[in-house]
Protein backbone atom coordinates (compact mmCIF):
# COMPACT_ATOMS: atom_id res chain seq x y z
CA UNK A 1 0.00 0.00 0.00
CA UNK A 2 1.25 3.57 -0.75
CA UNK A 3 0.03 6.42 1.29
CA UNK A 4 0.11 10.24 1.43
CA UNK A 5 -0.80 12.23 4.16
CA UNK A 6 -1.17 15.99 3.86
CA UNK A 7 1.88 16.24 1.27
CA UNK A 8 2.90 19.46 -0.41
CA UNK A 9 5.48 20.03 -3.03
CA UNK A 10 6.54 22.72 -4.88
CA UNK A 11 9.02 22.66 -7.66
CA UNK A 12 10.79 26.16 -7.59
CA UNK A 13 7.98 28.68 -7.30
CA UNK A 14 5.06 26.28 -8.67
CA UNK A 15 2.82 24.76 -6.06
CA UNK A 16 1.96 21.25 -7.73
CA UNK A 17 0.33 19.90 -4.20
CA UNK A 18 -0.87 21.23 -1.12
CA UNK A 19 -2.31 18.94 1.68
CA UNK A 20 -2.62 15.87 -0.79
CA UNK A 21 -3.97 12.48 0.70
CA UNK A 22 -4.35 9.17 -0.75
CA UNK A 23 -4.39 5.43 -0.72
CA UNK A 24 -2.93 2.99 -3.60
CA UNK A 25 -4.25 -0.58 -1.97
CA UNK A 26 -1.97 -3.60 -2.92
CA UNK A 27 -2.80 -5.17 -6.68
CA UNK A 28 -3.52 -1.52 -7.76
CA UNK A 29 -2.04 -0.56 -11.48
CA UNK A 30 -1.71 3.15 -11.73
CA UNK A 31 -0.85 5.69 -14.36
CA UNK A 32 -0.55 9.19 -14.25
CA UNK A 33 -1.81 10.89 -17.60
CA UNK A 34 -1.39 15.24 -17.78
CA UNK A 35 0.14 18.18 -19.69
CA UNK A 36 4.08 19.07 -19.15
CA UNK A 37 4.54 20.64 -16.25
CA UNK A 38 1.64 19.09 -14.12
CA UNK A 39 3.82 17.26 -11.52
CA UNK A 40 3.62 13.82 -12.80
CA UNK A 41 6.58 12.81 -12.50
CA UNK A 42 7.56 14.58 -9.42
CA UNK A 43 4.61 12.31 -7.85
CA UNK A 44 6.43 9.41 -8.78
CA UNK A 45 9.70 10.66 -7.80
CA UNK A 46 8.08 11.20 -3.92
CA UNK A 47 6.76 7.56 -4.33
CA UNK A 48 10.13 6.08 -5.26
CA UNK A 49 12.13 7.83 -2.64
CA UNK A 50 14.07 10.63 -5.47
CA UNK A 51 12.20 13.33 -4.22
CA UNK A 52 10.68 13.84 -0.62
CA UNK A 53 7.63 16.22 -0.02
CA UNK A 54 7.98 20.04 1.63
CA UNK A 55 5.32 19.21 4.47
CA UNK A 56 3.58 15.83 4.63
CA UNK A 57 4.35 12.31 4.74
CA UNK A 58 4.95 9.62 2.15
CA UNK A 59 4.14 5.75 3.29
CA UNK A 60 5.10 3.05 1.68
CA UNK A 61 4.26 -0.62 2.28
CA UNK A 62 6.97 -3.04 2.94
CA UNK A 63 5.64 -5.73 0.49
CA UNK A 64 5.45 -2.30 -2.59
CA UNK A 65 7.37 -3.42 -5.64
CA UNK A 66 7.27 -0.41 -7.75
CA UNK A 67 8.44 -0.42 -11.47
CA UNK A 68 8.44 2.88 -13.00
CA UNK A 69 9.90 4.29 -15.99
CA UNK A 70 10.87 7.57 -16.09
CA UNK A 71 10.13 10.19 -19.00
CA UNK A 72 13.81 10.75 -20.05
CA UNK A 73 14.61 10.09 -23.19
CA UNK A 74 18.36 10.86 -23.81
CA UNK A 75 19.40 7.28 -24.14
CA UNK A 76 16.52 6.11 -26.32
CA UNK A 77 17.62 5.56 -30.07
CA UNK A 78 15.32 7.71 -32.00
CA UNK A 79 15.01 5.03 -35.11
CA UNK A 80 13.34 2.58 -32.25
CA UNK A 81 9.21 2.74 -32.33
CA UNK A 82 8.04 3.10 -29.08
CA UNK A 83 7.05 -0.27 -28.72
CA UNK A 84 10.55 -1.57 -29.50
CA UNK A 85 11.44 0.63 -26.94
CA UNK A 86 9.78 -0.14 -24.25
CA UNK A 87 9.30 -3.94 -25.09
CA UNK A 88 13.04 -4.55 -26.33
CA UNK A 89 11.06 -6.57 -29.66
CA UNK A 90 9.35 -8.95 -26.78
CA UNK A 91 5.51 -9.53 -28.34
CA UNK A 92 5.10 -11.22 -24.26
CA UNK A 93 6.02 -9.12 -21.36
CA UNK A 94 6.40 -10.85 -17.71
CA UNK A 95 5.27 -8.16 -15.24
CA UNK A 96 5.29 -8.94 -11.57
CA UNK A 97 4.30 -12.56 -12.55
CA UNK A 98 1.71 -12.01 -15.06
CA UNK A 99 2.13 -12.73 -19.09
CA UNK A 100 1.04 -9.28 -20.70
CA UNK A 101 1.02 -8.16 -24.45
CA UNK A 102 3.33 -5.58 -24.73
CA UNK A 103 1.56 -3.91 -27.56
CA UNK A 104 -1.78 -4.27 -25.77
CA UNK A 105 -0.04 -3.03 -22.38
CA UNK A 106 1.46 -0.09 -24.43
CA UNK A 107 -1.98 1.05 -25.97
CA UNK A 108 -3.70 0.96 -23.26
CA UNK A 109 -1.15 2.91 -21.02
CA UNK A 110 -1.35 5.57 -24.46
CA UNK A 111 -4.50 5.07 -25.09
CA UNK A 112 -3.70 5.69 -29.02
CA UNK A 113 -3.37 2.49 -31.16
CA UNK A 114 -1.31 4.49 -33.60
CA UNK A 115 1.26 5.56 -30.71
CA UNK A 116 2.75 1.80 -30.89
CA UNK A 117 3.80 2.38 -33.95
CA UNK A 118 5.48 5.73 -33.82
CA UNK A 119 8.90 6.76 -33.31
CA UNK A 120 10.05 8.45 -30.05
CA UNK A 121 10.37 11.69 -31.83
CA UNK A 122 7.29 11.99 -32.55
CA UNK A 123 5.62 10.51 -29.39
CA UNK A 124 2.92 12.81 -27.67
CA UNK A 125 3.83 15.81 -25.49
CA UNK A 126 1.52 14.55 -22.59
CA UNK A 127 3.93 12.13 -20.86
CA UNK A 128 2.56 8.65 -19.11
CA UNK A 129 4.21 7.24 -15.81
CA UNK A 130 2.95 4.14 -14.31
CA UNK A 131 3.35 1.48 -11.76
CA UNK A 132 2.00 -1.48 -10.34
CA UNK A 133 2.02 -2.66 -6.79
CA UNK A 134 1.78 -6.31 -6.26
CA UNK A 135 -0.32 -8.02 -3.74
CA UNK A 136 1.65 -9.52 -0.53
Amino acid sequence: MIEFHNVTKRFDDKLLYQDLSFTIPPGAIVGIVGGNGAGKSTLFKLVTGKEQPDAGEVVIGETVDIAYVEQLRDALDDKQTVWEAVSDGQDILNINGYEVSSRATLVALTSKATTSRSVWMSFPVVSVAACSLRKP
